[in-house]
C-alpha cells in the first residue's frame, strides 16, 4: 500500500511538471517573431532610429550576435502598424565592455528599470511590453544610459501574439524619432490637484433673462495702479480709454 501511495505521488507530481513544461512551451508558441535587429551589423538592423555600430574586440567572449552592438547616448528603436489588441515581448541582449547602468523607456513608460550591465557578461532579458507603451500602434524604446559611458543594445527581438510583421518606419519619420527624449510619466500625481477647474458656460438660468454679461466695449487701463486700487475710485491722467473688441 506504501509503495503504491508513493508511486502515485510520483506519478501526480510527474503530471503536473508535464503540463506546466506543455503550457509553457504552448505560451511560447502562441508568440512569433515579428521583428529583429541584429544590432551593429549594416543591414540587418532596420528598426534603428539613433545609435552607431560597434564590434567588441575578440578577447570578449560571447554569442556572435552578442559581440556587435549599437551604441549612444541614447540608442533608439522603432515599431510601426503594432496591433494594440495583441500582446508584445521583447527580448534584448547586452554584452558591455565596461560596467554601465541603464534603463528602458517607451512613451513615458520605464519598460525596463534600470539595470547593471557587467564588463564581459552577455545578459539576456524577455520583458512582456505594457500594452499602453505601444496604445497608439507605434512603439519607440529609448536605452538611456544612467551611469557609465553609453548605452550599448546587442540584439533586440519582439514576439507577438500576432504574427504579422511589423513595419519599420519611413527615413523622413525616423529623422524626426531620433529627437525623442526619454521621460516617465508619474502616475502617483493626483490630476485633480494639478488641472485648472472649468466652469461650463450656462445655456439658461432660472430667473434670469440673459445668463451671459459681455465684457465688450471700451474698458479704463492704467499700467500703475495704486494698492488696493480695486477699493477706491481711480481717476485722473493714469487712466487710458481701452477697446475690447467682441469675439
Amino acid at each position: 500500500m506504501r509503495r503504491s501511495f508513493l508511486s502515485k505521488r510520483r506519478l501526480l507530481g510527474a503530471g503536473v511538471m508535464l503540463s506546466l513544461c506543455l503550457g509553457l512551451q504552448a505560451q511560447n508558441k502562441e508568440m512569433q517573431q515579428v521583428a529583429a535587429n541584429d544590432c551593429g551589423v549594416a543591414g540587418t538592423q532596420a528598426f534603428l532610429i539613433k545609435g552607431d555600430n560597434y564590434t567588441l574586440p575578440d578577447a570578449f567572449t560571447g554569442s556572435k550576435e552578442a559581440k556587435t552592438c549599437n551604441f549612444g547616448g541614447m540608442v533608439i528603436y522603432a515599431f510601426d502598424q503594432m496591433d494594440i489588441q495583441a500582446d508584445y515581448r521583447m527580448e534584448v541582449v547586452y554584452l558591455a565592455d565596461s560596467r554601465r547602468e541603464q534603463r528602458i523607456v517607451a512613451d513615458g513608460n520605464e519598460v525596463q528599470a534600470p539595470v547593471v550591465l557587467e564588463e564581459g557578461k552577455e545578459q539576456r532579458y524577455t520583458i512582456d511590453l505594457p500594452k499602453k507603451a505601444y496604445a497608439y500602434g507605434q512603439l519607440v524604446l529609448v536605452f538611456e544610459v544612467l551611469k557609465g559611458d553609453n548605452a550599448i543594445v546587442s540584439e533586440l527581438n519582439l514576439y507577438s501574439s500576432n504574427p504579422t510583421r511589423l513595419k519599420p518606419f519611413g527615413e523622413e519619420r525616423k529623422k524626426e524619432l531620433a529627437h525623442t527624449q526619454a521621460y516617465t510619466v508619474d502616475t502617483t500625481v493626483c490630476a485633480e490637484k494639478v488641472l485648472p477647474t472649468y466652469i461650463s458656460k450656462p445655456h439658461q438660468v432660472a430667473g434670469v433673462y440673459t445668463p451671459v454679461l459681455s465684457l465688450n466695449g471700451t474698458w479704463s487701463f492704467c499700467e500703475k495702479p495704486a494698492t488696493r486700487f480695486y477699493e477706491q475710485k481711480q481717476s485722473g491722467p493714469s487712466l487710458h480709454p481701452l477697446l475690447v473688441d467682441g469675439e
